[in-house]
């Protein structure tokens, strides 16, 4: 029941080949000039932001990017 994934070598070449490219080509693009512009970020709470779940963590997450 159990079906192996064959991967031929060619299609290994050509995949490494691309993720490498990938990494040059990001590696060669200034982030700090992308992100030099500010940056807003909105949080919708479903609920209290105190709730000891979900929206704390998300209220959590809010105060570590501003600060």
């Amino acid at each position: 029941m159990t079906e192996r994934f064959m991967l031929s070598r060619r299609e290994l070449l050509k995949t490494s080949a691309a993720g490498a490219a990938l990494g040059l080509a990001s590696a060669s693009f200034p982030i700090s000039r992308a992100f030099a512009a500010a940056v807003t970020v909105g949080f919708i709470y479903v609920g209290p932001k105190d709730d000891y779940g979900y929206n704390q963590a998300h209220a959590e997450g809010a105060a570590t990017l501003k600060a």
